[in-house]
């Protein structure tokens, strides 16, 4: 009586077949072990908000023992990077302005001599204080460098009177100078919000109408791959402009972001990293079965850009391979670019060593979406 209302046999065999549909799922063997496990592994590798080794130049008009001193201080302490000397303050500015370099330590002309005397010469510090959690940890170091710089230096006759410091380092911050976190935050969060909204809405074009069945109508007509792949981007670029514009209206209204670049200039690389993450996704709903599948390997891909795109951890704090493979993803460059615009008042010029990877980026994407794209059903 009871195995008619109720039957563990036919439960046990509806729960091996679901079993074993699962097991035929790569997507579900994906979504439950690999990616977990790889997410959790990248996760504690990446986290780092005190970098380290921060790419950094030196102004100097002069090359002494003293000077040197100093520069092998700032090396010592882990925080700072040489990576080029400049002889004047506009390539320096340029280096900063362009993201290659982190600081600017600048010596005053008669640095060493003043040091001699006991005059406590001023030693500048220029930061880059877009993202403050890349530079917060370096600056916090400063006053131990001042009192380990010259400890080998200054002895005997030159030793310097125990309250008095051989040189003193003005710090001075670019770019955030009140250090306000949504200055940063809000224009990252701009970006990875057009990333996974461009990436959502593509990824389900194509697969929904795998799931409709009107495939088939759209491959009886005469519109070849690449006019089917950009007649599917044009609708989600209006779009993708329509809530770019929106969220920065909101940013510097509400949050008082400041706006110190050009706006057509930020219109104009919005446009290759919307074209390329519409590409990767309908290169994920094309390669799918069906909409929910397109959208999980949307989310991987939007996973992955967000942990290595430098918005959650300071980019300059990861290890080498990470960057290496954060600079193969679209969304890394963006962001820079965006911040680059926005706090920094960068010009296409100025963008240009991160534009050209979107813009590359763009070209593979429709490249792969038109290669993967069949005019047929096989």
């Amino acid at each position: 009586m009871i195995d008619k209302y109720f039957s563990f046999y036919r439960v046990g065999a509806l729960f091996r077949k679901e079993f074993l549909l699962m097991l035929r799922d790569p997507i579900i063997f994906v979504s439950i072990i690999l990616f977990p496990m790889f997410e959790v592994i990248f996760f504690a590798v990446l986290f780092n908000v005190n970098p380290r080794h921060i790419p950094t130049t030196i102004i100097t008009p002069e090359n002494t023992a003293i000077t040197r001193s100093v520069v092998q201080a700032f090396i010592n302490s882990d925080y700072f990077k040489i990576t080029n000397y400049v002889k004047t303050e506009s390539e320096a500015e340029k280096l900063l302005k362009s993201g290659k370099v982190r600081f600017i330590i600048e010596f005053p002309t008669g640095f060493t001599q003043d040091v001699i005397r006991g005059k406590s010469p001023n030693l500048l510090i220029t930061a880059d204080a877009a993202n403050p959690l890349e530079v917060t940890g370096a600056l916090s170091s400063v006053n131990g460098i001042i009192n380990q710089a010259l400890e080998f230096d200054l002895v005997g006759t030159l030793a310097q009177p125990t309250n008095n410091s051989p040189f003193n380092i003005i710090v001075q911050e670019r770019y955030n100078p009140d250090v306000i976190a949504q200055f940063y935050t809000v224009p990252c969060l701009i970006s990875l919000m057009l990333g996974v909204t461009m990436l959502m809405l593509s990824s389900t074009s194509i697969a929904k109408e795998k799931g409709e069945g009107t495939l088939e109508s759209l491959l009886t007509t005469p519109a070849r791959p690449i006019e089917v792949i950009l007649s599917k981007m044009f609708p989600y670029v209006l779009f993708g402009y329509t809530q770019l514009l929106l969220t920065f209206a909101i940013a510097h209204l509400i949050y008082h972001v400041p706006f110190n670049g050009n706006l057509l200039v930020l219109l104009i690389v919005a446009l290759p990293l919307i074209i390329a993450l519409l590409g990767v996704g309908l290169i994920c709903s094309i390669i799918s079965p069906d909409a929910q599948n397109a959208i999980q390997l949307g989310t991987y891909f939007f996973t992955l850009s967000t942990l290595f795109c430098g918005f959650f951890f300071p980019f300059v704090g990861m290890p080498s391979w990470a960057q290496w493979f954060g600079n193969l993803l679209p969304l890394t460059h963006y962001l820079r670019v965006n911040i680059g615009i926005i706090l920094k008042g960068s010009s296409l010029i100025d963008v240009w060593p991160d534009l050209w990877p979107i813009i590359a980026c763009m070209v593979v994407a429709i490249i792969v979406a038109v290669r993967f794209y069949r005019r047929t059903l096989d």
